[in-house]
């Protein structure tokens, strides 16, 4: 655990860094959290304080995401990018990478005003760099996922979910109606 912990940490630093540089350029960004797929966080700065913990964000994040990604994909076979859900205050606005979820809270009015897609592109941009330091790191070897794929190969299926029991990653080596039906 403290090999992961001190790579953690290194991330971390690498990946503050660049988000905070975000933060400060942009006017509309209330505050930035990064985690991996399988919901570990990585880094995350708010301009102000929210009532979910940061490590409830990065789970609900991963789980909407997966939610998200899994019924496009089965319902439309195409690959999500990005979930926008607009509030009346607030934006989020939660991007898949490749080896990260990005989850990004926005001012609306602000966003709104400077033009939601010029956000929307920005924060893509900053979401790619981001994964690319976290594909050239070595925490994606250290995922509990990977992890207990190794321990139990035979496995016919790994899910991680919240304590709130939404999903954040699921594999399966058996069809998901038979799945179903043996849930």
């Amino acid at each position: 655990m403290e090999k992961q912990e001190k790579i953690l940490e290194e991330l971390k630093s690498d990946v503050l860094e660049i988000i905070e540089k975000e933060l400060e350029s942009a006017s509309a960004i209330i505050g930035i959290n990064i985690g991996t797929a399988e919901g570990t966080k990585i880094a995350s700065i708010f301009k102000k304080d929210i009532k979910m913990t940061t490590g409830e964000v990065t789970a609900a994040n991963s789980s909407l995401v997966f939610l998200s990604s899994k019924m496009l994909r089965d319902s439309l076979n195409q690959e999500v990018s990005y979930n926008l859900i607009i509030g009346k205050d607030k934006i989020v606005l939660s991007i898949l990478a490749e080896n990260i979820t990005m989850i990004t809270y926005l001012n609306r009015e602000l966003a709104e005003l400077e033009g939601l897609d010029s956000y929307i592109n920005r924060l893509q941009r900053l979401a790619l760099k981001v994964s690319a330091i976290i594909e050239t790191s070595d925490i994606l070897k250290e995922e509990i996922f990977k992890g207990l794929k190794r321990a139990i190969p035979n496995t016919l299926v790994l899910a991680i979910i919240t304590k709130d029991g939404l999903p954040i990653k699921i594999q399966s080596t058996m069809p998901e109606p038979i799945l179903s039906a043996m849930v």
